[in-house]
């Protein structure tokens, strides 16, 4: 028997400013996908790690070892 494990592990609530537009994107893309909103940021949001300027970024700052772990950016 496979057992069902945790998807989102180490939640923590957070507050965010968004504009109107934004939220109603989020929205309608819950809706669309038959997920909650905050699936649906959790799903997404990990595709800026696919930006490679970003990463770049992320590599160039100092004492960065952590946040690369934190990230699963390789050395």
């Amino acid at each position: 028997m496979n057992f069902i494990k945790p998807k989102y592990v180490n939640l923590e609530p957070v507050e965010f400013n968004l504009s109107e537009r934004t939220r109603k994107i989020i929205e309608s893309y819950a809706s669309y996908t038959g997920l909650t909103e905050n699936q649906v940021l959790e799903e997404f949001i990990p595709n800026i790690l696919e930006d490679d300027n970003f990463i770049e970024h992320i590599k160039s700052l100092r004492n960065n070892v952590r946040l690369k772990r934190d990230l699963g950016i390789e050395q």
